[in-house]
């Protein structure tokens, strides 16, 4: 019977990982929808003005703003990897190395679904919307990412605190050191 009692408290140990991993991946899919949501309406876009014999130019101050949409992206990445690291050590961290390896993908899925969102609220046909505007019209870029490792900025945020408090927290194997008789009355 005891072997009977230590399989059933290990599944029930699996499901209960099971429901918390679960719950971590819900999340990471809600705050990727919140943060496409976040990421489309606060990045500043570069525009083009159509001129009077349709040709398109950008003014010099504009050339900074074509990479807003990555700078965006990897700060609004950062912090939610840093939220979403920390929430996975308060609920995963039992789990030991493997809570890393959640937390990445996790983390990686949030940081997709917050592309994939953005793009479709954000604008984007850029030809075609070029294509169709009239002269003395502004036309923004599309919203998009111009280099893929701004995506490594939501899983370094989300790693970090994993790293941090997996170095500083007491390991719960690992036994407490016993405190000698005498120092423990006279309260040192």
């Amino acid at each position: 019977m005891p072997a009977r009692r230590a399989m059933e408290t290990r599944r029930d140990r699996r499901r209960r990982a099971l429901r918390w991993i679960l719950g971590y991946a819900a999340l990471c899919v809600a705050l990727g929808l919140l943060t496409g949501v976040l990421w489309a309406r606060i990045t500043p876009l570069a525009t083009y003005q159509v001129a009077s014999d349709a040709s398109a130019t950008m003014p010099e101050r504009q050339l900074v703003e074509i990479v807003a949409g990555d700078a965006y992206f990897v700060m609004i990445g950062f912090v939610v990897g840093l939220g979403l690291g920390v929430i996975a050590w308060r609920w995963l961290g039992r789990l030991g190395w493997s809570s890393v390896l959640i937390t990445v993908v996790g983390v990686s899925l949030t940081a997709l679904m917050c592309f994939v969102v953005g793009g479709i609220l954000g604008p984007h046909d850029f030809e075609g919307r070029l294509a169709s505007a009239r002269p003395g019209d502004r036309v923004p870029i599309d919203l998009t990412l111009r280099t893929p490792m701004a995506f490594l900025a939501w899983a370094f945020g989300g790693v970090i605190p994993l790293l941090l408090a997996s170095s500083l927290v007491r390991d719960p194997e690992e036994p407490r050191p016993l405190l000698p008789r005498r120092a423990a009355r006279s309260g040192r």
